[in-house]
């Protein structure tokens, strides 16, 4: 399919698609076609939205939604209305930027188009998580304009990067990314010794063309990097200017199809920017793969969206009052779980990600997969999560949109009070590791529900309580 639209899309958006659009004809008299532009605005509001308007709601691109509906459309009754006069402004000035034309389609690659496949919401999910306000349009793009220019974004010992220069580096690191041919829905590997500003910004720029990101531990052995670079079939690796493994860029050299680079090395720009085509990303696009290695020795590649990366953030920087002068501070010996969760945190909030000194917010990590978030005033959260989920958990209960059961081996729901195995489901779950058949079947459920694999109950507060890792 074009456009990057995949049967899974197609099932999940199609119903919401289809109810948001200009199907929903709620007319008194002709306005639009009588030119009557007084009347029209006035019934503005009960005639539907246009693609673009769609599009801004759900968080896809313009052709996705265009392609959606009309496939939709047809199935159910085979007509076409008055798409483009609605899109012109129904008669008023041409209000579009620029009208792109269906037969101008931007073409994922093979391996993008399988990573997309792998993002499989159920069309009640979509339709729940957008109608809730817990899925919206946003993207890093959105959340480095609103932020000050003059407003610290990173803080380390060696100084001070403001969100101006942030923007600045992001975009030259964005150029110099396709400047090696690395298209939108492909994949970046990151193997970086610590979340620094080189990380953020290679991040950031990353996601403004459309990649998707891939950090990897630098002190996972040379073998395993390149099983998970290879799974997911990545178009370019990154790596530190002085690895902690002197072999490994050696080593994912070997890999066909492939270019490694190290971080000054990512500097090479384009002759004319002007002959360089970027194609941003919407917030349902996959943007982030958090790796692991499971027991049986396969890959476990959960592919995230900015959608699912921001779910919760957006939620917790509301509930927790972190305000835009505050900054949140993360120790670099931390789990990229946890450095992301920060850095997220701080994007979305408009502040400052410090590794200069204890800061007002300071991130950090306890067993397992919990950690916790210290805030002025000597209060502290408890916040547990998954690579799988992000952050589900804030003092034992859910966050906002997170559905939570404790069920048995067997897959029984469990009374509050009976010990038994934790499930989650929600705006920030994937949905599906990447071409692995065998770990899907056996984490998910048919129903979205992520098996999380910890023994868990809930108490009498209800509360979930853990008990004990169950071989994750």
């Amino acid at each position: 399919m074009p456009y990057g639209v995949t049967p899974q899309m197609m099932e999940a958006y199609s119903e919401t698609i289809f109810d948001l659009s200009l199907n929903k004809q709620v007319r008194r008299g002709d306005p639009v076609r009588i030119l009557d532009t007084d009347t029209w605005k006035t019934q503005r509001d009960d005639t539907g939205l246009t693609d673009p308007e769609i599009a801004e709601r759900i968080g896809l691109a313009v052709p996705q939604v265009t392609f959606i509906r009309c496939i939709t459309e047809r199935r159910l009754f085979r007509l076409n209305q008055y798409r483009k006069l609605y899109r012109l402004g129904g008669g008023l000035r041409y209000r579009e930027d620029r009208y792109v034309d269906p037969e101008e389609p931007f073409n994922y690659s093979a391996d993008a188009a399988l990573l997309r496949r792998s993002i499989r919401f159920g069309a009640g999910q979509v339709r729940k998580y957008i109608e809730a306000g817990w899925w919206t349009s946003d993207t890093f793009a959105d959340l480095l304009n609103r932020a000050a220019p003059e407003q610290p974004a990173y803080m380390d010992k060696s100084g001070t990067m403001t969100y101006g220069q942030l923007k600045n580096r992001t975009k030259d690191r964005a150029y110099a990314l396709r400047v090696q041919n690395v298209e939108k829905g492909e994949v970046i590997a990151a193997c970086l010794p610590t979340i620094n500003d080189d990380f953020l910004v290679t991040y950031l720029a990353a996601a403004s063309i459309g990649a998707v990101f891939q950090p990897l531990d630098p002190d996972l052995p040379g073998q395993d990097i390149a099983l998970l670079i290879r799974h997911s079939r990545a178009r370019l690796a990154i790596v530190g200017d002085t690895p902690k493994n002197p072999s490994l860029a050696e080593d994912l050299k070997r890999l066909e199809s492939f270019s490694v680079l190290t971080e000054k090395e990512l500097t090479k720009q384009p002759n004319d920017r002007k002959n360089i085509s970027i194609h941003p990303p919407v917030a349902a696009d996959p943007i982030l793969l958090l790796s692991s290695i499971a027991g049986d020795g396969r890959p476990k590649v959960a592919p995230l969206t900015q959608q699912n990366l921001f779910s919760n953030v957006r939620l917790a920087t509301e509930n927790l009052g972190i305000a835009s002068d505050a900054s949140i501070s993360i120790d670099q010996t931390d789990t990229v779980m946890l450095g992301l969760f920060g850095l997220h945190l701080a994007l979305q909030a408009g502040t400052a990600l410090s590794l200069a000194k204890e800061s007002e917010i300071a991130i950090s990590g306890s067993d397992g997969d919990g950690f916790t978030l210290s805030l002025p005033g000597g209060v502290e959260t408890e916040f547990w999560g998954t690579d799988e989920a992000q952050v589900l958990l804030r003092n034992g209960q859910p966050l906002a949109g997170v559905e939570t059961r404790i069920v048995s081996e067997e897959g029984e729901l469990l009374a509050p009070g009976e010990h038994g195995f934790l499930e989650v489901r929600g705006p920030s779950v994937c949905v599906g590791y990447l071409d692995n058949f065998v770990a899907n079947k056996s984490t998910f459920t048919a129903d979205a529900w992520f098996r999380t694999g910890c023994k868990a109950q809930l108490n009498k507060d209800f509360k979930i309580e853990f008990s004990a890792a169950a071989g994750k």
